[in-house]
């Protein structure tokens, strides 16, 4: 079935590429259209005011500068987003308090390992992760080999889907089981053996020193024995996103290889069902918690083949949902506002400019010009209110979910 599936994404894909070819085309013979072939189309746009001089006199002037003002507005908002969008993004900067150390020879340690058909490597992992602590939670994720035995003769307690259900509703089950016996430090590892096990003491020295509340395992800050040119760039892409919506300086927000305090899971409430790296650290930042890196290494995979995300379009596409959800439920103002204000200005100066042709130029006006102007105006209004209420009951539902 993941053959069909990834035949299916790439099919959506191409019909995507093909439909925005002749979109972008379209936009460019429009833009031609209008400033080339019209003649003194861009002076008679920001002029036109000045052509009502003959019926209103000096009034004229005075609607000519509260245009101009209104179009340089529109201008330097321009700018603004651009330059927003675009700037180097000042991070927060990461401060370290004075806190008293945790023992964590008295806080009880859980470790969550997901798996799927990974009877070569689980046994091996389960035995390593042993050097820090007896209670390991391993994930069954519907494997159809030898995975849920192998954990369950070692000594793990195991939690079974029927069939494969994908990484998110993995760890979420694993993460749930491990509070409800009443972790207070919960570490996340990956089954197949890429991440080294042994530098698990080294995401928990921030821990133990009470420096962060949520520990990244980064491959980027450490070593990376072998990873795909497309894994690499899918993960370069969403880092780049997540440091955008954060403001925290992170190289490997994707990673698996973590440690969490379970304060901080009990606070946040993840809604993916797919992925929920990006979601939970999205979410730790806007709650307040401390979130830090430290390198790792990311082993070459000897066994096997990668079977947590099997399809790398599907993961982007669902981990960029996973990603405008947060930032709908944390920033919805800035979201809806900024949407509902550029469909807003658009109809306003489709507006003006039917205006212009109808008063000015006595160019008889179609209904699609009049429909579509009115219907912009009023999508930008309506979404800029959904913004407006959104923002109100954000932070509520947030804490109540």
């Amino acid at each position: 079935m993941v053959k069909i599936r990834s035949i299916a994404w790439s099919l959506w894909a191409l019909a995507f590429l093909l439909i925005c070819i002749p979109i972008v085309f379209a936009i460019i013979s429009f833009i031609y259209g209008f400033i080339i072939t019209v003649p003194n189309f861009l002076y008679s746009f920001i002029f036109w005011p000045l052509d009502l001089y003959p019926l209103f006199g000096i009034i004229s002037y005075i609607g000519a500068f509260a245009w101009w003002c209104f179009l340089g507005g529109l201008v330097l908002f321009t700018i603004h987003f651009l330059k927003k969008v675009f700037r180097k993004k000042k991070y927060k900067p990461i401060i370290l308090k004075k806190e008293n150390p945790i023992d964590l020879s008295k806080k009880k340690i859980i470790i969550v390992i997901p798996a799927y058909n990974e009877e070569e490597t689980i046994g091996s992992v389960i035995k390593k992760c042993k050097s820090y602590t007896n209670e390991i939670i391993v994930v069954n994720d519907g494997s159809t080999d030898r995975t849920e035995k192998i954990a369950y003769d070692l000594g793990a307690t195991v939690v079974s889907f029927y069939r494969n259900k994908g990484l998110g509703r993995a760890m979420r089950a694993g993460l749930r089981e491990a509070l409800k016996q009443n972790a207070d430090i919960i570490i996340t590892i990956d089954a197949d053996g890429q991440y080294l096990a042994e530098e698990i003491d080294s995401l928990l020295d921030l821990i133990r020193k009470n420096a962060a509340d949520l520990v990244l395992g980064s491959r980027f800050l450490g070593k990376i024995e072998k990873m795909s040119g497309i894994k690499r760039l899918g993960n370069k892409i969403f880092s780049w996103m997540v440091r955008n919506v954060t403001g925290l300086p992170l190289k490997d927000p994707n990673t698996g290889f973590r440690v969490i305090k379970a304060e901080l899971l009990e606070v946040l409430h993840l809604s993916s069902s797919y992925t929920y790296t990006q979601e939970m650290i999205i979410r730790a930042v806007e709650e307040g918690f401390r979130v830090r890196e430290v390198p790792i290494t990311f082993k070459k995979r000897n066994k096997g083949k990668s079977r947590l995300m099997s399809d790398s379009a599907e993961y982007g596409i669902r981990t960029s949902l996973i990603l405008f959800k947060t930032f709908r439920d944390y920033h919805p103002i800035a979201l809806f506002g900024l949407i509902g204000v550029i469909i807003l200005l658009v109809g306003i100066l489709l507006g003006v400019y039917n205006v212009y042709e109808s008063f000015i130029l006595r160019c008889h006006l179609s209904f699609g010009q009049i429909t579509l102007t009115s219907l912009l105006i009023l999508t930008g209004i309506q979404i800029l209110c959904t913004g407006l209420l959104a923002d109100m009951f954000s932070s509520k539902k947030i804490r109540e979910t």
